[in-house]
């Protein structure tokens, strides 16, 4: 594991920090809504997870495109290239843009059910 984390590079982080931001914010709806709470700060936050999740897979296409920058660089400064050390490259490109997609289509998922739930509670409530 630690081993796949280091091959995602720096874009990593940030995404992985979103990644905690967006679970928490599910967690939290999850618990309100639960309670039967659906306040328009509830709401807010609800409707923040997919654009954070849109936030993620668009960092996670830049750690690609910066992978496969490093990959043609390797490429342009070497004579002899082995088709393994390419493969190698660009399979580590796409772990950021794999990560990005999954997250992105959890957290729509996530998001359509939050919201769904959010307004048949709001609508009890009133």
């Amino acid at each position: 594991m630690i081993r796949y984390v280091m091959e995602c590079g720096p874009v990593f982080w940030p995404m992985l920090l979103i990644v905690w931001i967006i679970v928490a914010l599910i967690v939290v709806a999850v618990a309100q809504l639960a309670r039967g709470r659906a306040t328009e700060g509830l709401r807010g936050g609800i409707n923040a997870i997919p654009t954070l999740g849109g936030i993620v897979t668009v960092l996670g296409f830049l750690g690609q495109w910066i992978g496969m920058q490093k990959i043609a660089t390797v490429v342009a400064t070497n004579r002899v290239i082995s088709p393994y050390a390419v493969a190698t490259g660009l399979r580590e490109s796409m772990h950021t843009a794999i990560l990005g997609m999954v997250v992105l289509f959890f957290a729509a998922t996530l998001w359509l059910i939050l919201d769904l739930i959010w307004r048949m509670v709001a609508k009890r409530s009133t």
